[in-house]
Formats: structure tokens, sequence, C-alpha cells
């Protein structure tokens, strides 16, 4: 079933309101971009969360939090601890926003 493919794809973790994982390289090719592009990618977004109201939506890739690149959920959490308001960077749909956390 889905469930079971998504846990098998990566490991999933929470952040104030989005289901995070790791970008695969199948997403890669289906998003058109290159084997090396980096990222988390949202697969959920509980509505009314943090996440929600400041606009990150399902399908997002997270690529940078203030200035430093991320590529897993450890490093997301370690850039996130290293500041108290912040900034992400999100790939979507070929273009990249910025999203005040």
């Amino acid at each position: 079933n889905g469930y079971s493919r998504e846990r098998q794809m990566g490991r999933r973790d929470r952040y104030k309101g989005m289901v995070l994982k790791p970008i695969t390289r199948e997403m890669k090719r289906v998003m058109g971009v290159s084997e090396n592009f980096k990222g988390l990618h949202v697969a959920q977004i509980k509505s009314k969360s943090m996440a929600n109201k400041a606009g990150v939506l399902e399908q997002d890739i997270i690529i940078q939090v203030e200035d430093k690149e991320i590529e897993s959920i450890e490093e997301f959490k370690e850039a996130v601890k290293e500041h108290g308001k912040i900034r992400l960077y999100v790939y979507r749909r070929g273009m990249i926003f910025a999203v005040a956390f």
C-alpha cells in the first residue's frame, strides 16, 4: 500500500505541521532536476499548522534554511535550531520561493 511504500522511500519526520522526507532519484527525475539537486520533500501539511499558515504547500521541496543548503532531516533540524525566526527557501514547480517562519 501507499503508506508502506512511503516508509521504504525514506524516513519520515515532522516539523511544525509538515511531514518531511528525503527526495528520491525518482522524484528528481519526475521534477526534471539534476541528480545533484538537494532538499527535503514536504509530503504532508496539517491544516492550520504553522507551516500551512506560512504558505508551505504539500509537494514543495525545502532546499535551504537561511543560508544553509538542506539535504537531510538532521541538517534541517540543526539549521532550524540555530535560528529563531527562519526563512525557508522552497522549490515549487520550477521556481524558488522564500517563506518566513
